[in-house]
Formats: structure tokens, sequence, C-alpha cells
């Protein structure tokens, strides 16, 4: 860890660059460096950029796994509960009649993935956010650029060594991002 702290006064380090060519081979070049907490943040997603950042297991695919099965057993459990709680003899029908049963456990099972999904994709990216340090990118807000960001946690990070790297890059813009400012 570099002796100047001045580090912990910001965020990251920001490029910008135009468009994602070139972003999974700069990513590559920023981890032969020594940096391993980066990020990127574009207009789009893009599955090379994904891949360069080694983003590792999707959480959300099994929060929506582990819902459609709690969604599957739930809705099976209350039919088979009904069915034994209010027993209705109709037409000398048994109490227990296992043909409805799938409609209503594969539609409670959707339904629950769904909702799942969609809480589980607000959880895992922190949503919703009214502000966040990435904002302070200089033209962030009214450009379309793709930005590499590399962390201040970053171990090799430096606030002079990072921009020289950033910039070696061939990136558009380079800007050191400041930490929010505490409420008084």
């Amino acid at each position: 860890m570099p002796a100047d702290r001045s580090e912990t006064h910001y965020h990251a380090a920001a490029a910008g660059f135009a468009g994602p060519e070139g972003l999974a081979s700069h990513l590559a070049t920023l981890r032969q460096r020594g940096y391993r907490k980066l990020d990127v943040l574009g207009p789009y997603f893009s599955r090379e950029i994904a891949d360069g950042l080694d983003a590792g297991n999707n959480r959300v695919t099994w929060i929506t796994l582990a819902g459609g099965l709690f969604g599957a057993l739930a809705g099976l459990g209350v039919q088979i509960y009904a069915n034994y709680a209010y027993p209705l003899n109709i037409g000398g029908r048994p109490v227990f009649a296992w043909q409805p049963l799938p409609i209503i456990t594969l539609e409670v099972a959707v339904m629950s993935a769904i909702v799942f999904a969609v809480i589980g994709t607000l959880l895992s990216c922190r949503l919703p956010k009214l502000h966040h340090p990435d904002f302070e990118i200089p033209d962030f807000s009214t450009s379309d650029r793709f930005y590499i960001l590399v962390h201040a946690t970053d171990e090799q990070f430096d606030t002079a060594r990072t921009l020289d790297d950033l910039k070696n890059l061939g990136a558009e813009t380079v800007a050191l991002v400041p930490l929010p400012e505490a409420p008084s």
C-alpha cells in the first residue's frame, strides 16, 4: 500500500473511452499491472466487457431459481392443505385430485420467480440509490462514453501512477473521482 494516503479522499480514478472496443484488452492490461478492483460504466451491456471484468457468478440467477422453487412448494402446499382442510364431495370425486395441481403450482412458481428476480436485481445493484460517487465523473451524465474505474481501495492505487496508467491506455478523458462530502 502506498505511503501517501491522500488516496482516501478519492472514490476512484476514471478513464473515458468513446466506445467499448478494446476495453477488454485495457482491463487485461490493468490486471497485469496489478489492479484488481476494476469496474466499467457504460450506456449498454457488453458481454466482452463483462468477461474482461471476470465478474464471477450471477447471484440473481440463483435468487430467481430459489424464488421459483419456493413458489412451487408454496403453491403446491396451499392446494394440498385446502383439499384436506376443506373437503368437498362433488360428484363422488376423491378429496385429493392431482390434475389441477400442476397448473396452479406452475403459475405460483413463475410469479414468485419474477418477484424474487426483481427484488434480487434491486438488492444486488443496491438500488434505489439517489447519489453515487460515480456521478461526479466529469461529463458522466451528459455523455455516452464507457468509463474504466480503478477504485481507490485497490492495493495498487496511487493518484499519480494510476492516472498515468489510464492515460497510457489511450483514454480520451482521465479524472480522479472524489468521495462525497459527509453531511454536516
